[in-house]
């Protein structure tokens, strides 16, 4: 067996194109064409990016437009590093592949189902969210289903899975329950954390040195915020998952 060096797929070594008598390339055959594209819009010449200047990204969308729009350079860098893009000039960079044909490669890689529950996928969603400065990147990029997607919001996947771990659920439980239970959970750890909150405005009342003490206060009401958003964002899934 051998993994895909474009779509990640674990396929038997007779389903990569030969290099010579005895090896084989790093790519399959299915991706044969698209690695094609790719060495098609590679440079000749090893360029570098400019550091510490915005770099332009161009691209096409599904139906052929272009677009244009400018990263800093440690973003771009990065993109160009996992191979989602590459460099034209020191400040401007092109990316491989339009939203749709990206939307395909991260399914194939990765299968149908959603990366957090398991249900049938039919979204993509980052990891780390573009808000937290995530890419469309390959190492960025899973199936998701719809409810799940919309209730990480822009969580990272640790904080997520810390409020609702969704692959856990009791035997038997529809998934309606298991939705209705990860909301009692969170209900739960909201309230130890406003108990935290209150004792920390006591000691600030106690205390006449006590900026670290604000700090971590608002610290704590955003957490306060998320945890709210988020039970809201699982109550609305749950809502659509009766209508199913």
């Amino acid at each position: 067996m051998k993994t895909c060096s474009i779509c990640g797929k674990e396929l038997p070594i007779t389903d990569f194109p030969k290099k010579d008598k005895q090896r084989r390339r790093s790519y399959c055959k299915n991706c044969k064409l698209l690695r094609n594209e790719m060495v098609k819009a590679r440079q000749i010449e090893i360029l570098e990016l400019e550091k510490g200047e915005q770099i332009e990204v161009r691209g096409k969308m599904s139906k052929g437009h272009r677009y244009s729009s400018f990263v800093s350079y440690e973003k771009a860098a990065q993109m160009v590093d996992e191979k989602v893009a590459y460099i034209v000039n020191p400040k401007l960079i092109r990316k491989y592949f339009d939203k749709e044909t990206f939307r395909k490669l991260v399914f194939r890689r990765y299968g149908n189902s959603c990366f957090y529950c398991g249900d049938e996928a039919t979204t993509i969603d980052h990891i780390i969210p573009k808000s937290q400065g995530g890419i469309s990147s390959f190492s960025n990029c899973v199936p998701a289903c719809s409810p799940c997607n919309e209730a990480k919001g822009s969580m990272n996947v640790d904080e997520f899975l810390y409020y609702y771990d969704l692959s856990t659920t009791i035997p038997g439980m529809s998934r309606v329950d298991s939705v209705r239970y990860g909301v009692m959970e969170m209900i739960e750890k909201l309230n130890y954390i406003n108990i935290y909150l209150n004792m920390c405005l006591k000691k600030i009342e106690m205390e006449e040195n006590a900026l670290n003490d604000l700090v971590e206060i608002e610290r704590l009401k955003e957490k306060v915020n998320e945890v709210n958003e988020t039970i809201n964002r699982y109550k609305k899934a749950g809502s659509q998952k009766v209508l199913v």
